[in-house]
């Protein structure tokens, strides 16, 4: 059976979240709560906010590869705290019968 790697990372930041760095590193927000972190991150109070009671945003994302750039994500002002990789089985496809 075929086995798929994913990397689960989780980054935090008080800045706006660099959306660019989802094409960068090739990954994608793992659920409605991370979306939800990362439009937060663009609204000024409340960046301010997280800044004065130092809480960060935290979003968890979800890579197709280990390759991803922690330097740059730092460059971001966002830190890599988490990251976990996944080696899921690939279901076999069930070809019809002639």
């Amino acid at each position: 059976m075929a086995r798929l790697k994913l990397v689960v990372i989780t980054v935090a930041g008080t800045s706006n979240f660099p959306l660019d760095m989802l094409r960068y590193d090739c990954c994608f927000p793992q659920g409605s709560e991370d979306v939800s972190q990362m439009v937060y991150s663009e609204d000024h109070h409340l960046r301010t906010d997280a800044i004065k009671n130092k809480v960060p945003f935290k979003v968890t994302l979800v890579c197709a590869h280990e390759h991803f750039t922690p330097g740059r994500w730092a460059s971001f002002g966002w830190s890599v705290i988490r990251c976990v990789v996944d080696h899921r089985a690939l279901p076999q496809p069930k070809w019809p019968s002639r």
